[in-house]
């Protein structure tokens, strides 16, 4: 099952893809996980959310790709739309109050916590720690639609995770990638060298460098697609973002004619 719909795949500066950023609705709840630039627009000018929604944004760290446009989405969403609620799950709710207060925010009509485990009707949501910088987390989603691993930034595959994969406790890992290993990122040889072949075609990569990296993970049988389908429970909404897409593949076809 493939839970996710992406608003970008891409890594800090990689401007062709966004910031890595992904989002699911179940019963007009919103979950969106982190907020990097451009992602708040392009969820306000794409997604039709009601004033009835939920929202609830998971932040995996502080990193400006991963919440750079999280304070204009919290102050069109609370004050301008005014939906039903509206959460952010971090992992340190002082620092992401800190920051907030700097631009001015009135924190009122937001909840902030940074509890390890978030529970709703829909969703049961653990947080682990992630090895990236200080206050990074992993997050394993147990939902009533099916249930996931996302990594946010690491430089180490979580043996839970994987072994969740093999048992089908969850049905699907998305998981960063670079070209190379670092104290900050893992490298696509080791994830190669961790995940079995048999299990890849349930690994969604993300957090791409550039197009170098994509084409590798897809030659080691990983998935790296954008996915277009089920965004939200809204047709339109999947529509505008394929029309989008043959638009852009109609220019290139010009430019390349």
């Amino acid at each position: 099952m493939n839970n996710l719909s992406f608003l970008g795949t891409g890594s800090a500066f990689n401007y062709n893809l966004d910031n890595t950023s992904a989002y699911f609705c179940i019963h007009n709840h919103f979950y969106f996980i982190d907020m990097g630039e451009r992602i708040a627009r392009k969820i306000i000018t794409h997604l039709s959310i009601p004033e009835d929604a939920s929202i609830t944004i998971f932040i995996t760290h502080f990193h400006a790709d991963h919440v750079a446009s999280l304070e204009p989405f919290l102050v069109y969403f609370a004050y301008i739309k005014k939906v039903k609620s509206l959460q952010v799950i971090t992992p340190n709710s002082n620092k992401l109050k800190r920051y907030l207060s700097l631009t001015s925010f009135n924190l009122q009509k937001v909840g902030i916590s940074d509890e390890k485990t978030y529970v709703d009707e829909n969703v049961r949501v653990i947080s682990m720690n992630a090895k990236h910088i200080e206050d990074s987390r992993s997050y394993f989603f147990y939902t009533i639609k099916g249930n996931f691993f996302y990594s946010g930034d690491t430089s180490i595959l979580s043996k839970k995770a994987l072994t969740q994969l093999k048992n089908h406790q969850i049905d699907m890992m998305y998981h960063e990638v670079a070209i190379s290993s670092s104290s900050f990122h893992i490298g696509i040889q080791t994830l190669c060298d961790e995940i079995p072949l048999s299990l890849r075609n349930r690994v969604v990569l993300m957090h791409f460098e550039n197009d170098e990296i994509i084409k590798i993970a897809e030659k080691e049988g990983f998935k790296v697609n954008i996915h277009l389908q089920g965004l939200g429970e809204y047709p339109a909404i999947q529509d505008k973002f394929v029309n989008h897409a043959l638009d852009c593949a109609k220019e290139l076809e010009k430019e390349l004619a």
